[in-house]
Protein backbone atom coordinates (compact mmCIF):
# COMPACT_ATOMS: atom_id res chain seq x y z
CA UNK A 1 0.00 0.00 0.00
CA UNK A 2 3.09 2.55 0.79
CA UNK A 3 4.68 1.59 -2.27
CA UNK A 4 1.19 2.16 -4.55
CA UNK A 5 1.64 5.64 -2.82
CA UNK A 6 4.70 6.54 -3.00
CA UNK A 7 4.41 5.63 -6.55
CA UNK A 8 1.14 8.00 -7.11
CA UNK A 9 2.95 11.34 -4.74
CA UNK A 10 5.66 10.46 -7.49
CA UNK A 11 3.89 10.46 -10.88
CA UNK A 12 2.14 13.71 -9.75
CA UNK A 13 5.00 15.44 -9.11
CA UNK A 14 6.64 14.56 -12.12
CA UNK A 15 3.29 15.89 -13.29
CA UNK A 16 4.08 19.02 -11.95
CA UNK A 17 7.39 19.42 -13.61
CA UNK A 18 5.86 18.75 -17.15
CA UNK A 19 2.95 21.05 -16.30
CA UNK A 20 5.45 23.71 -15.22
CA UNK A 21 7.22 23.07 -18.11
CA UNK A 22 4.76 23.42 -20.93
CA UNK A 23 3.91 26.94 -18.81
CA UNK A 24 7.09 28.04 -19.61
CA UNK A 25 7.14 27.04 -23.02
CA UNK A 26 3.65 28.55 -23.38
CA UNK A 27 5.00 31.93 -22.18
CA UNK A 28 7.96 32.00 -23.86
CA UNK A 29 6.00 31.61 -27.50
CA UNK A 30 3.80 33.99 -26.63
CA UNK A 31 6.67 36.89 -25.71
CA UNK A 32 8.86 35.65 -28.60
CA UNK A 33 5.51 35.77 -31.24
CA UNK A 34 4.82 39.38 -30.02
CA UNK A 35 8.84 40.69 -30.71
CA UNK A 36 8.71 38.36 -34.04
CA UNK A 37 5.86 41.00 -34.68
CA UNK A 38 6.84 44.06 -33.17
CA UNK A 39 10.17 43.68 -35.41
CA UNK A 40 7.59 43.27 -38.40
CA UNK A 41 5.87 45.73 -37.82
CA UNK A 42 8.40 47.66 -37.36
CA UNK A 43 10.26 47.06 -40.36
CA UNK A 44 7.31 46.97 -42.70
CA UNK A 45 6.81 51.02 -41.43
CA UNK A 46 10.12 52.06 -41.79
CA UNK A 47 10.05 50.80 -45.56
CA UNK A 48 6.97 52.41 -45.92
CA UNK A 49 8.12 55.94 -45.00
CA UNK A 50 11.66 55.80 -45.41
CA UNK A 51 11.30 59.51 -46.11
CA UNK A 52 10.43 60.26 -42.47
CA UNK A 53 12.77 62.64 -40.53
CA UNK A 54 15.66 61.09 -38.57
CA UNK A 55 14.38 62.03 -34.89
CA UNK A 56 11.64 60.34 -35.67
CA UNK A 57 13.33 57.06 -36.76
CA UNK A 58 15.25 57.62 -33.45
CA UNK A 59 12.17 57.82 -31.22
CA UNK A 60 10.64 54.89 -32.98
CA UNK A 61 13.90 52.71 -32.38
CA UNK A 62 14.13 53.93 -28.71
CA UNK A 63 10.68 52.88 -28.12
CA UNK A 64 11.23 49.32 -29.59
CA UNK A 65 14.27 49.16 -27.73
CA UNK A 66 12.33 49.59 -24.74
CA UNK A 67 9.22 47.42 -25.88
CA UNK A 68 12.01 44.51 -26.62
CA UNK A 69 13.95 44.92 -23.51
CA UNK A 70 10.67 44.50 -20.99
CA UNK A 71 9.39 41.37 -23.50
CA UNK A 72 13.02 39.53 -22.96
CA UNK A 73 13.07 40.93 -19.58
CA UNK A 74 9.90 39.32 -19.01
CA UNK A 75 10.29 36.37 -20.30
CA UNK A 76 13.83 35.40 -18.57
CA UNK A 77 11.66 35.99 -15.47
CA UNK A 78 9.25 33.39 -15.87
CA UNK A 79 11.49 30.70 -16.90
CA UNK A 80 13.66 31.57 -14.01
CA UNK A 81 10.81 31.15 -11.79
CA UNK A 82 9.78 28.37 -13.51
CA UNK A 83 12.92 26.56 -13.36
CA UNK A 84 13.39 27.42 -9.68
CA UNK A 85 9.75 25.81 -9.67
CA UNK A 86 10.69 22.51 -11.19
CA UNK A 87 13.97 21.95 -9.62
CA UNK A 88 11.86 22.25 -6.71
CA UNK A 89 9.77 19.28 -7.98
CA UNK A 90 12.49 17.33 -9.36
CA UNK A 91 14.07 17.38 -5.49
CA UNK A 92 10.81 16.44 -4.22
CA UNK A 93 10.43 13.90 -6.63
CA UNK A 94 13.88 12.34 -6.25
CA UNK A 95 13.18 11.79 -2.25
CA UNK A 96 9.69 9.97 -3.09
CA UNK A 97 12.18 7.93 -5.38
CA UNK A 98 14.52 6.98 -2.80
CA UNK A 99 11.47 5.88 -0.67
CA UNK A 100 10.94 3.37 -3.06
CA UNK A 101 13.75 1.33 -1.97
CA UNK A 102 12.55 -1.28 -4.96
CA UNK A 103 14.00 -4.34 -5.44
CA UNK A 104 14.95 -4.98 -9.17
CA UNK A 105 11.77 -6.88 -10.08
CA UNK A 106 9.54 -4.22 -8.87
CA UNK A 107 11.21 -1.54 -11.00
CA UNK A 108 9.72 -3.24 -13.89
CA UNK A 109 6.42 -2.09 -12.94
CA UNK A 110 7.18 2.16 -13.40
CA UNK A 111 6.11 3.63 -16.63
CA UNK A 112 8.67 3.96 -19.06
CA UNK A 113 9.94 6.97 -19.43
CA UNK A 114 10.01 7.41 -15.85
CA UNK A 115 12.85 4.79 -14.78
CA UNK A 116 14.63 7.30 -13.23
CA UNK A 117 14.39 10.81 -11.36
CA UNK A 118 17.92 11.78 -13.16
CA UNK A 119 17.69 10.89 -16.47
CA UNK A 120 14.28 12.29 -16.87
CA UNK A 121 13.54 15.56 -14.87
CA UNK A 122 17.45 17.02 -15.10
CA UNK A 123 17.13 16.23 -18.69
CA UNK A 124 13.62 18.59 -18.65
CA UNK A 125 15.39 21.43 -16.56
CA UNK A 126 17.44 21.59 -19.29
CA UNK A 127 15.37 22.31 -21.73
CA UNK A 128 14.74 25.60 -20.17
CA UNK A 129 18.18 26.78 -21.58
CA UNK A 130 17.10 27.53 -25.05
CA UNK A 131 14.27 29.36 -24.04
CA UNK A 132 16.55 31.84 -21.88
CA UNK A 133 18.88 32.09 -24.71
CA UNK A 134 16.11 32.81 -26.76
CA UNK A 135 15.03 35.74 -24.60
CA UNK A 136 18.11 36.89 -23.60
CA UNK A 137 19.07 37.89 -27.63
CA UNK A 138 15.39 39.59 -27.25
CA UNK A 139 17.15 42.01 -24.33
CA UNK A 140 20.37 42.06 -26.29
CA UNK A 141 18.20 43.20 -29.27
CA UNK A 142 16.47 45.51 -26.98
CA UNK A 143 19.68 46.93 -25.85
CA UNK A 144 21.43 47.25 -29.35
CA UNK A 145 17.96 49.34 -30.69
CA UNK A 146 17.87 51.57 -27.35
CA UNK A 147 21.94 52.66 -28.43
CA UNK A 148 20.71 53.17 -32.21
CA UNK A 149 18.11 55.42 -30.83
CA UNK A 150 20.35 57.35 -28.94
CA UNK A 151 23.52 57.96 -31.31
Amino acid sequence: MEYELNLRLWQEEREQIRHRLRLAVTWSAACLAATVTLCGLLLVAEAAAPSRPRSAADGASALAGVILVLLGGLGVAVVMVVRSEVETHRRRAEALFAEFALPTEDRARLPQGNRGVYSTAHGEVLLTAPLLTAHGFVVLGGVVALLVGAA
